[in-house]
């Protein structure tokens, strides 16, 4: 095609040049007004040819400034220098073929001025390229300022060629006037030759129109590749890719030369090989070319391990390349599939839960929207019947207007509702349910609708009401026992001192201690009847709780059990002891048995050590009272918190036998636990627990 074009410029030059020979030919006495019109003509031809090249190397610099802003490359920049420097050289000619002609001058003049404006806007723009990058430079780039400046140009290009054109036709004119003898085929040939020099000035113009419109393409084209996002990739028939771009080796980790010299089925995953090859296949011999094909499929990266891509392809016929786009999804794929598991144990939790407890739905009038199975077994009522109906429906009356009001005020305000409801069947018959309400809110905190989650805990119920009873009945009884019981020792007591005082003096010493052995006993039997007492109160009594310090209250029950001068010998190992949340008048009875018995268990030892501590575990607070005495047999220790369990002889050891189990009571009443160890004259230790949590009250 260019080889076509250079014949077509050797041709009309050649045609030119017979022009001027004929016209020297044809007369001799016109000669030397040839030679001066020829040198006009040469003068308008530099005049022409300098504002030509001036205005070509200001494009030169506009299509490197374009170039290096759009790629970055300063290989564009290389021979600007030089082509400003060769412009200048232009310009300056100008002014001095021009110097004789003001018109021309003053247009030349303002064509330079121009022209150093443009040259001036690239160098600012190429300056703003390399400080801001791209998109600020394409910005200013694309203002008018620059096109304003290149149709100025160009309209001063064309007037000072018209002008020159202009002279040039009046110069011959008045050449043809010394020409009387003239052919006028010479006319004729010359207006052709002017006819063939503007098809020539045309084609000319028309061809770098076009090479200016394929370079800016390409230009375009390549920062598309290069700078995409996503991966682009071109692949031919025999299976390579033959390039690709930066975000490809830079997502793989591969460079340019393995991914170009490495078939692309080296890449894919074992399990896409064969749908991806019949893909290709499919794609390689198609014959439409708008065939486009999107697939997904997983990719090797260079540290072994894959990613997934999504691809988008479509065929060249002509060239027989594929080209293809394709975006990272490993991330989305792994989203997917937490998706699907989610679903999976969201499904798993509504299964559960409505095998396991009844569910209702309703909105945020209180009107039923959904319900299980369960919650139709319960009420009687079918599904039917309870959709659309509020769940006054099931209302027994024996909830006060107050429980229900605030009720609602916890869940209108967004707040978790748990609490006991007694409700009432379709066949009148009772149930109570134990009831989470959660309110069920959109993205904007606006409760939509309330799901209450239920558990049936009728028969409980109707146990704790059968066990209140019992306990009300065993409470009248035990009093009435203790009251019968000590009528009966006082007599024993009264009448032994009666016998003791009036018969004193019959009785031997055999008696008297007999008589005393009575008494003790009818003493130690009051004793027993007022620990049963307070062993049976302390399961009715209620626990109210508060932060108080353990240090303080260990501290004041030690003096109290160490007032007498036989426990001075001990020796006390006390730790510093965390606050604990409780009942402290409990507590105070805990501490003192276990310290009491501690001392009591260590009396017999000539140098008694009692320990007392705590430590962390878990979410509760351990403390142990240890000391160097009798100790106890392991084997027997779970008897230790039982009533009337003794280990040790009255005789050897005061007491009843129900202290420890006050203590086993009152920390299982605290949420925790009680425990002991030990060895026979080895010592023992207790431990209880107290829960590290506030808000547990019980």
């Amino acid at each position: 095609m260019v080889t076509g074009f250079n014949k077509k410029i050797l041709v009309l030059f050649a045609i030119l040049a017979i022009a001027v020979i004929l016209a020297g030919i044809a007369t001799y006495k016109t000669q030397q007004n040839v030679k001066d019109t020829e040198a006009w003509v040469t003068h308008t031809d530099k005049v022409i040819a300098e504002t030509k090249e001036a205005t070509t190397r200001l494009k030169d610099i506009v299509l490197a400034a374009r170039g290096f802003v759009i790629t970055g490359d300063s290989l564009f920049l290389k021979s600007l220098d030089t082509t400003k420097a060769i412009l200048h050289t232009h310009l300056q000619n100008l002014n001095y073929l021009t110097a004789g002609n003001s018109t021309q001058k003053a247009k030349i003049d303002s064509l330079k001025k121009l022209i150093i404006f443009r040259s001036n806007f690239s160098d600012s723009v190429i300056q703003l390229r390399k400080e801001k990058g791209f998109a600020i430079a394409k910005k200013k780039f694309s203002t008018i300022n620059g096109e304003h400046y290149l149709e100025d140009i160009m309209q001063l290009h064309n007037e000072i060629i018209t002008t020159e054109n202009n002279l040039l036709k009046t110069r011959e004119l008045t050449n043809t006037k010394n020409y009387q003898h003239f052919l006028l085929s010479f006319y004729l040939l010359f207006a052709g030759t002017l006819i063939l020099l503007a098809i020539t000035i045309f084609i000319v113009w028309q061809n770098n129109l076009m090479r200016n419109k394929i370079e800016l393409s390409l230009i375009e084209y390549k920062s598309f590749f290069n700078n995409n996002s996503d991966l682009c990739l071109i692949t031919n028939k025999n299976g390579y890719f033959e390039t690709a771009n930066p975000q490809f080796e830079a997502t793989l980790g591969y460079t340019q030369k393995e991914i170009t010299t490495t078939p692309l089925v080296k890449f894919l995953h074992p399990d896409d090989v064969a749908a991806t090859m019949e893909r290709y296949k499919e794609h390689i011999y198609s014959s439409n070319f708008n065939y486009e094909q999107r697939f997904i499929n997983r990719y090797r990266k260079k540290d072994g391990s894959y990613i997934w891509l999504e691809w988008h392809s479509l065929p060249n016929l002509s060239s027989e390349k594929i080209y293809s786009i394709a975006r990272d999804i490993t991330e989305r794929k792994q989203t997917e599939e937490i998706l699907q598991n989610t679903l999976k144990d969201l499904a798993n939790y509504k299964y559960a839960l409505n095998e396991s407890s009844i569910i209702v739905i309703t909105n945020t009038h209180g009107n039923i929207e959904h319900v299980n199975d369960n919650f139709c077994k319960i009420s009687k009522f079918s599904r039917e019947e309870l959709i659309g109906q509020n769940m006054r429906i099931v209302n027994s009356g024996y909830h006060p207007k107050e429980f229900f009001t605030s009720l609602w005020n916890s869940i209108s305000k967004g707040e978790i509702w748990k609490g006991e409801i007694r409700d009432c069947a379709k066949d009148k018959s009772i149930f109570w349910i134990y009831t989470v309400i959660v309110p069920l809110q959109d993205d904007k905190n606006i409760t939509q609708q309330y799901l209450a989650i239920m558990i049936n805990f009728t028969a409980r119920k109707e146990a704790e009401f059968q066990l209140d009873y019992l306990n009300k009945e065993l409470q009248a009884f035990t009093y009435s026992v203790s009251h019968d019981l000590r009528a009966p020792l006082r007599g024993i007591t009264g009448f032994t001192s009666i016998l003791e005082e009036e018969y004193a003096a019959k009785l031997d010493d055999e008696a008297k201690r007999i008589t005393q052995v009575i008494k003790n006993n009818a003493t130690r039997m009051g004793i027993l009847i007022d620990d049963l007492l307070a062993f049976s109160r302390l399961g009715r009594q209620p626990v109210s709780k508060r932060i108080f310090s353990t240090n303080t209250l260990v501290k004041e029950i030690i003096e109290e059990q160490t007032s007498e001068k036989t426990h001075h010998s001990i020796e006390w190992q006390i730790q510093t002891l965390p606050e604990s949340f409780g009942d402290i008048s409990l507590m105070r009875q805990v501490w003192i048995n276990l310290i009491s018995n501690a001392i009591k268990y260590s009396s017999h030892n000539n140098h008694p050590i009692i320990e007392i501590g705590s430590f962390r575990q878990n979410n509760k607070w351990v403390f142990f009272i240890r000391d160097n005495g009798v100790g106890f047999d392991d084997k027997y220790k779970e008897k230790l918190f039982k009533v009337f369990q003794r280990l040790h002889a009255a005789n050897e050891f005061e007491g009843t036998g129900i202290g420890l189990a006050n203590v086993a009571k009152i920390i299982t009443k605290h949420g925790g636990e009680v425990w002991a160890e030990g060895a026979i004259n080895k010592g023992a230790t207790f431990y209880f627990t107290i829960p590290d949590n506030q808000n547990q009250i019980i």
